[in-house]
């Protein structure tokens, strides 16, 4: 994999699409690395609900599981 410099930003994402191809994977894409806030909003709503049924680590800190940046400090995408 070719090492990128910032202005080969889709180089890199062409070369991770490949590579995932390349192991199988039906589908893989690139995103920037906000935070999801229409997601952290609903499944706050299904927590309180009671529709969160097992899935811990999902539910247990949606500001977690919703923001990238929580758990890669610096990500961009």
């Amino acid at each position: 994999m070719t090492i990128p410099n910032p202005q080969s930003g889709s180089l890199l994402r062409d070369e991770l699409i490949e590579l995932g191809r390349s192991h199988g994977l039906a589908a893989m894409g690139v995103c920037d690395a906000e935070p999801f806030v229409e997601t952290r909003l609903v499944l706050e709503q299904r927590r309180a609900q009671g529709l969160n049924a097992d899935m811990a680590f999902t539910y247990r800190n949606p500001a977690r599981s919703t923001d990238p940046s929580r758990s890669l400090p610096g990500v961009k995408s």
